[in-house]
């Protein structure tokens, strides 16, 4: 991590850096007075509509250089920015498709890092069902000039049996913001959870009535805590609401020598594997995933029994 901050450091303090954005700024706003005005072309034309949307391109790329973290901006460039390129700035394109490309392209915020943490003791001597308790930790910086408050609706899967999992700690703190904890009687409280027609538990965070907004450019860490039962061979889904740098998957408890473990993220990549001892004796396996993460991807840990 202090590696590629100062990497990142030394790339925006760059004669070089400084020199390619303004000329990147020029450029872009050069090309949207060309190609919105009649300048060049008196007539409305492909290449006015070309010299528009490449300068419009220009301009939201000179945004993300200044504004979104320079770790972000690199790995979000290698592996996004030719297909963003061609959305925005080509007229054949769908609008809508356009529009989706510039939200993603101006995020609210994004996760330096998520840790999900598995605890997964056996409920029963026939080691059918298991007790799953699950610590999450989001490491968030907030781009949104109105700030971030924590005011969405998060959700969690019902039990093995049908009946609703449950969350039973709650935390947030960070800069410039007051930090506040609710624990599981005050969680229980009316209109805080529910669950849903299909089954799935539901956190309103908004019912918590946390007052404090973190400023932007400030970070933030929210921890929560939820209990639930699972079956011997299931599965856990993870959704990402938001543009995540790294994410860490830990299980531990009295099963985790009984039973085999993978993570990975649906259409992408297996997270790497680590097993690691613990002071007391204990095992817990380990996964990362260092790749870039965007809204609306989700990770799987699965796990079956062992062969005899």
């Amino acid at each position: 991590m202090r590696s590629g901050l100062n990497r990142a450091t030394a790339f925006l303090g760059t004669r070089e850096f400084l020199f390619g954005i303004s000329v990147t700024a020029l450029s872009g706003v050069a090309l949207v007075i060309v190609g919105n005005t009649g300048v060049v072309w008196e007539t409305e034309n492909a290449w006015r509509q070309l010299m528009a949307g490449l300068g419009d391109a220009l301009v939201i790329a000179t945004v993300l250089a200044l504004l979104v973290d320079p770790v972000a901006q690199i790995r979000f460039a290698r592996r996004w920015g030719r297909d963003i390129f061609w959305a925005i700035f080509n007229p054949r394109a769908p609008e809508t498709f356009r529009d989706a490309l510039k939200d993603l392209a101006a995020p609210k915020g994004y996760f330096r890092a998520c840790t999900y943490r598995f605890t997964m003791d056996w409920a029963e001597a026939s080691k059918d069902v298991l007790y799953v308790r699950l610590d999450v930790t989001l490491e968030a910086t907030v781009l949104d000039p109105a700030g971030f408050n924590p005011n969405v609706v998060v959700r969690a899967l019902m039990c093995h049996d049908g009946s609703p999992s449950r969350y039973v700690h709650w935390a947030l703190r960070g800069e410039d913001v007051p930090s506040a904890e609710f624990v599981e009687s005050e969680l229980q409280a009316a209109g805080i959870q529910d669950q849903s027609p299909s089954g799935h538990t539901r956190l309103h965070q908004e019912s918590l009535k946390y007052t404090g907004t973190v400023p932007q450019g400030k970070t933030y860490v929210v921890d929560r805590t939820l209990l639930m039962t699972r079956w011997a061979c299931d599965y856990m889904p993870f959704w990402q609401g938001n543009v995540v740098l790294e994410q860490l998957v830990v299980v531990r408890g009295n099963a985790v020598l009984d039973l085999n473990f993978t993570v990975f993220q649906l259409a992408g990549p297996e997270m790497s594997k680590e097993e690691v001892k613990r002071p007391d004796g204990k095992t817990e396996i380990w996964f990362r995933l260092h790749e870039v993460s965007f809204p609306g991807q989700s990770s799987v840990l699965e796990w079956r029994p062992k062969e005899p």
